[in-house]
């Protein structure tokens, strides 16, 4: 009988494990999207260009910024729990060739703080 309880503990430990990673992937996927609908695109129409589609740049890759590395600590940033979503933009010129440019999506916890861009448009 014990040993049927040290196995259903190491499965939930392992469920719980699954559930934080697949809830983690939910909630980024959750706030590109939503950074793409509500700054992004509005931003390339105002400069004339066409949002044609996203790709997520890599867990520590930061793509066309000048960020050497991903630090990792225990503690927060200047009081402020602030994750950084690097995301390559694709989109159309006006003469209908496809470019891209780096987006960094600062978010606080789910929420957008901001969304900068590697270059000018």
């Amino acid at each position: 009988m014990e040993n049927l309880f040290y196995q259903f503990q190491y499965l939930s430990i392992a469920a719980a494990f699954v559930i934080v990673i697949v809830a983690n992937i939910f909630t980024c996927r959750f706030v590109i999207n939503r950074a793409v609908q509500k700054y992004i695109v509005p931003h390339l129409k105002s400069k004339g260009l066409i949002y044609h589609r996203y790709k997520w740049v890599g867990l520590i890759g930061t793509g066309d910024f000048d960020e050497s590395t991903v630090v990792i600590r225990p503690t927060i940033s200047f009081g402020a729990p602030k994750v950084s979503i690097y995301i390559y933009v694709y989109y159309y010129t006006k003469q209908s060739m496809e470019d891209r440019i780096t987006a960094r999506i600062d978010t606080l916890f789910m929420f957008i703080r901001k969304v900068e861009y590697s270059d000018q448009l």
